[in-house]
C-alpha cells in the first residue's frame, strides 16, 4: 500500500478540475487486481479499479474495471463500469525500493514506453515504514 498527496488533472464527471487529495493505493497481488483512491474530504472521493497482468519484471498491462466518485457528504456523482479498449495501459516500472516506486504509465495506443504520457512518484509514509518492518513486511 503506497499513499501521499497528490494532483490529478483530468476529466472528472462533467467538469475538468484538477484535485487535491490523499491518494492511497492497495494492490493485492494474488487477485492481480489495484485501487487507488483520492481523497479530499469532505467534499470529494474518487477510486479507480483495475486489473493487471505482468509482461515482465517491469512492465504491467493496466485494465481499468471501474470508477467511481462521491460528493459533499458520499453523494453518488459517477459510477462506471469500465473495460473497453480505450480502458487499458501500461506501467512501466522505473525504480522501487521499500519507500518509493516510480512508474512511467501509458495508453495503450502508445507503444513506445519513452513516450509515456504521466510520472507517477508514490512515497510510503513513515508511519507505514516503521508498521511494516516491526511486522516484518517490507
Amino acid at each position: 500500500q503506497a499513499s501521499g498527496k497528490v494532483t490529478i488533472d483530468g476529466l472528472l464527471g462533467a467538469f475538468e478540475v484538477p484535485v487535491i487529495g490523499d491518494v492511497n493505493q492497495f494492490i493485492d497481488f494474488r487477485a492481480r487486481t489495484y485501487t487507488n483512491t483520492i481523497s479530499s474530504q469532505p467534499w470529494f472521493r474518487a477510486t479507480l479499479q483495475a486489473e493487471f497482468v505482468a509482461l515482465d519484471a517491469r512492465t504491467w498491462k493496466i485494465k481499468f474495471t471501474r470508477f467511481m466518485s462521491q460528493g459533499f457528504g458520499g453523494r453518488k456523482v459517477q459510477d462506471l463500469k469500465l473495460g473497453g479498449e480505450d480502458d487499458v495501459g501500461y506501467w512501466d516500472l522505473l525504480y522501487v525500493d521499500n519507500d518509493i516506486r516510480m512508474i512511467n504509465s501509458r495508453s495503450s495506443n502508445v507503444e513506445d514506453a519513452s513516450e509515456s504520457t504521466n510520472l507517477f512518484i508514490l512515497a510510503r509514509p513513515q508511519y507505514l515504514t516503521k508498521m511494516c518492518a516491526e511486522r516484518g513486511e517490507a
